[in-house]
């Protein structure tokens, strides 16, 4: 589609009689997208023999965008899963691609490893721990 890079063929004047329709020219943005909004009417007007633009007839507005276009929401959780067992509803939860998901997003992804860090970490001690006999006692700090 192309965009019309002049004004319209005809220029439309003001009368006595359109003189009340006409819109004040900061009435829109000086500054808008070429796709966004709509060209509008300009209203002129004859001045000491020159064509002056007084204002809008019918001001530019903002185009409404259809919506197919952008993302719908889906009304299941995509990371939960129903699943009928024997008459039951069970949900399972997806771990992997809620895992994936997670991992895009850079604070989570930290948080992650945070708690990936901190469970080797509590499997180190649980194994030393393990090793010692029950009636062991286990001395935090400085024998005497």
């Amino acid at each position: 589609m192309t965009r019309i890079k002049g004004e319209r063929h005809q220029r439309f004047y003001v009368t006595e009689e359109n003189k009340h329709e006409v819109f004040p020219i900061d009435c829109v943005p000086a500054e808008r997208t070429q796709k966004g909004w709509t060209l509008g009417v300009k209203a002129w007007d004859k001045i000491n023999g020159n064509d002056v633009w007084v204002g809008w007839f019918t001001a530019p507005r903002k185009k409404q965008k259809s919506k197919q276009y952008g993302l719908k929401k889906s009304k299941t959780n995509p990371y939960v899963v129903t699943r009928k067992v024997e008459g039951e509803k069970t949900r399972v939860v997806n771990e992997g691609r809620l895992r994936r998901q997670m991992w895009g997003d850079p604070q989570a992804r930290s948080h992650m490893l945070r708690e990936q860090k901190e469970a080797g970490e509590l499997e180190k001690i649980t194994n030393i721990v393990s090793s010692f006999d029950s009636d062991e006692t286990i001395l935090i700090g400085e024998e005497e």
